[in-house]
């Protein structure tokens, strides 16, 4: 996946979560509503809500892997890393699986890689 692309569906889906929690606060104080209605508009919402972040994570742990600074070295965090790990923008502080070290490791697309790929080919 390209970053252009992780963009893309990064940003709907921040749109699609906060358009749920929107939902998820107000529903309590819609008076059209019976308790019944509410408790299953709330739970629909809620679900929504989970499952998109779910996907955002899976999307962007899938969309390529990270460089370290050091050994430049490029891996893959397990899922666990991923998630527990501090994050700005398209980094995260992550220990390298070959130098044993924490860096602040920026993200490598898989594209990128095709391009560096193609490069080292036609050299």
């Amino acid at each position: 996946m390209s970053r252009k692309e992780l963009i893309i569906k990064t940003t709907l889906n921040i749109i699609l979560i906060f358009a749920s929690l929107v939902l998820i606060i107000i529903t309590p104080f819609n008076n059209a509503y019976n308790i019944g209605m509410k408790i299953f508009t709330i739970t629909a919402y809620t679900f929504i809500f989970i499952t998109t972040v779910i996907i955002q994570c899976l999307e962007e742990k899938n969309a390529g892997g990270y460089r370290c600074p050091n050994c430049k070295e490029e891996h893959k965090p397990t899922t666990k890393e991923f998630i527990c790990s501090m994050h700005i923008g398209f980094k995260r502080h992550l220990k390298c699986p070959y130098c044993n070290k924490k860096y602040w490791m920026p993200k490598v697309f898989d594209d990128e890689k095709e391009k560096k790929n193609n490069q080292e080919d036609v050299l």
